[in-house]
């Protein structure tokens, strides 16, 4: 799908503006997040150290911390002369993103559309190698909106120099530059402040640049040196750091920028000036968020959103409706189980079910039971929607691009020959990596698991065979993208099994894994006994399908 233009999103603010009035909303914000922007903004006042780590874990608004700091200062524009606000992301999707929210946030502070046009154009700037200024449709929706359509050549300012000139307008105040870490620029103006704030996306080290520059403000700050040129501060996560080059895994972790900017805090005894953790998760409802919050927060991540919240909005006769359209075309008993395990989900008010199946196939990325089950749930999920008046949206997540696939096949082959193809095709699910989720979520995810054990020959040589064992923050991320509901296809069990008997190896651990991966993996031994606790606890559903 292709990115959004510059003037297609001043076009879209101003229609939301005028339908909705104001379009910056905070739900609710929490102490931490509160201290986390008072952190950033004292650090840009020069009240603070000059570093601030942010660490979010999944649905805490990591990166809404930004929009909230970029907001107060825009508020209070007239203080911040002669100073550079840099948004640094490591995708185009995550730059342009938060350029929209950006975009209301200034719709909000200056209302007039006029002024925030005159504003983007003269102090704000957006590099990217995927983002563009404006195309044809974009040259109409001006005209029929009566906007000013030179303004539009106008444009191209966003993505030009940053020059002196820019800090001699009318308008006093900061520039904002929001960009990729890929894109070169120079800002050669005296007496210039530069604040940069990264957003690590919880991805690789996309950063390497800042590594050296971290270090520096580090060893300025513990000279009690003044530090006039810049601040950075960084949101982010490295427990769901996933697609790691294999030489930031284990130690180089501290590699990372977070856990760079970590290391110095802490080596300088300024972590609580420095460091925030968020702590509620938006996203997860309760009690759902344990089992990661057990193995990679230390039990710190709490859920604000309740079970009941969650589940209102599904209607257990409508499930049963779609079970029996369904059975009409596709008469087996998997289908009755199924149903039994959603209905019980919705009934017990537990908005999570785990699916038993036999452990994965050796030497394969491809099951298809596993492919059929998450197919189906997709399946009885969308048709029953055709029978209630609430719309959710549904992902079908796995670790290899053959389940992923291979469920996106088997669903189209049931569900757009056979059962309601019209009506599927235009509420059907999403079918994505773990890897392409990251920082995407959906109100119920079909989970399912790669391969659950390993032999010990075969740990760190293979990475289909040992993707877990590899990279267990990947299960972090495969549990934590739902807002409502989360079904789990695999083998709990063998895979809790595997990683007690990794973690328990004594000789073994240096000369073949490394003491960090074996202390990496027993985060999913507690994520597994996490679920094993919640079963006893909270009777979550269970369904095995062994044979």
């Amino acid at each position: 799908m292709s990115l959004p233009t510059i003037a297609e999103i001043l076009v879209e603010g101003y229609h939301l503006k005028q339908r909705y009035g104001k379009l910056y909303h905070l739900k609710f914000i929490d102490e931490s997040w509160k201290r986390a922007v008072d952190k950033i903004l004292k650090s840009i006042k020069g009240a603070n150290i000059a570093l601030v780590a942010v660490q979010g874990p999944p649905g805490t608004g990591k990166t809404s911390v930004y929009i909230e700091v970029l907001r107060q200062i825009l508020m209070d524009r007239t203080s911040y002369k002669n100073e550079i606000f840099m948004y640094i992301a490591p995708t185009n999707q995550l730059v342009i993103e938060t350029f929209r929210r950006f975009v209301h946030v200034l719709y909000d502070v200056l209302e007039i559309p006029k002024h925030v046009y005159n504003y983007i154009i003269s102090r704000v700037r957006v590099y990217g190698s995927k983002i563009a200024i404006y195309n044809a449709a974009d040259i109409r929706m001006f005209k029929d909106l009566d906007l000013d359509t030179n303004a539009l050549n106008k444009l191209l300012n966003v993505k030009g120099v940053i020059r002196a000139s820019c800090f001699d307008g009318i308008e006093e105040g900061p520039m904002f530059v929001f960009t990729t870490e890929w894109q070169r620029f120079n800002v050669a103006i005296p007496r210039i402040r530069i604040h940069m704030l990264v957003d690590e996306a919880s991805r690789s080290p996309l950063h390497r640049p800042f590594i050296t520059l971290v270090d520096a403000i580090g060893r300025k700050i513990a000279k009690g040196t003044s530090l006039d040129i810049v601040t950075l501060s960084v949101v982010g996560d490295p427990e769901q750091a996933i697609a790691l080059e294999t030489e930031y895994r284990g130690k180089g972790k501290s590699y990372l920028i977070m856990n760079r900017v970590k290391g110095v805090l802490e080596k300088l005894g300024l972590r609580d000036q420095g460091f925030e953790f968020l702590e509620i998760t938006k996203r997860l409802p309760e009690p759902t968020e344990k089992p990661i919050s057990i193995a990679y927060y230390d039990g710190k991540l709490k859920a604000l959103k309740s079970r009941y919240e969650a589940l209102r909005v599904f209607e257990v006769e409508a499930i049963r409706k779609a079970c029996m359209e369904i059975k009409a075309h596709y008469p087996y008993g998997l289908v009755d189980k199924l149903c039994d395990l959603i209905e019980t989900i919705i009934s017990s008010q537990i908005p999570i079910g785990l699916i038993k199946v036999e452990a994965f196939p050796l030497g394969d990325t491809f099951d298809s039971k596993r492919v059929k089950i998450a197919a189906l749930i997709a399946g009885i999920f969308t048709l029953a929607m055709n029978y209630s008046c609430t719309i959710y949206d549904i992902a079908t997540i796995s670790p290899y691009v053959d389940l992923t696939l291979g469920t996106a096949l088997y669903y189209n082959k049931v569900f757009m020959s056979k059962v309601g193809s019209v009506r599927c095709a235009k509420l059907g699910p999403k079918f994505a990596t773990v890897h392409s989720m990251l920082g995407d979520e959906a109100d119920i995810v079909v989970s399912l698991l790669g391969k659950e054990w390993v032999k010990v020959c075969e740990l760190r040589e293979d990475p289909y065979l040992t993707i877990y064992f590899n990279e267990p923050e990947l299960l972090n991320v495969q549990f934590s993208r739902h807002k409502r509901i989360l079904i789990a296809i695999g083998d709990i069990e063998r895979l809790r099994a595997k990683a007690s008997e990794i973690a328990k190896l004594s000789g073994l651990r240096k000369k073949y894994y490394g003491l960090q991966l074996v202390q990496d993996i027993e985060k999913i031994e507690r994520l597994c006994k996490s679920l094993e606790n919640l079963k006893q606890e909270e009777g979550i559903p269970v369904l095995s399908l062994r044979r």
